[in-house]
């Protein structure tokens, strides 16, 4: 049952309830992401900047709110958009501290080996 499915990874991840660092480090980078609307207030050029209310994480826990039940219809992709920012993100901050951590100079290494190898063979060095 997609529901089921689907209200459990909301409730490990977008629940406004639940308190967990990666829930809450999930929501955090989620909704810094959402873009950013501008509204003008009076008409006497001040201009008041205000975020925009609707996120994926508000619209998301009212979707699942207890209040509505089952009435909310869920979609298989329902989660593609938190799916390719967290991706984007960890693609952006991880890949950058993989490129400088000891395992991948000893990565980086044993490819070095075995490209010299592979050359060797390819050149009939050592056949």
């Amino acid at each position: 049952d997609i529901h089921f499915a689907a209200s459990k990874i909301f409730k490990k991840y977008f629940d406004r309830n639940n308190h967990s660092k990666g829930a809450t480090s999930i929501r955090y980078i989620i909704n810094s992401k959402e873009k950013i609307r501008n509204d003008v207030s009076n008409g006497n050029n001040d201009t008041k900047h205000k975020s925009n209310k609707k996120t994926y994480c508000k619209a998301i826990n009212k979707m699942f709110d207890e209040s509505n039940g089952r009435k909310a219809e869920i979609h298989p992709n329902i989660f593609d958009h938190p799916h390719r920012v967290i991706f984007e993100h960890m693609e952006n901050t991880h890949y950058r501290l993989f490129l400088r951590s000891q395992y991948c100079k000893q990565l980086l290494a044993a490819v070095a080996g075995q490209e010299e190898i592979f050359r060797k063979l390819i050149n009939q060095e050592i056949l």
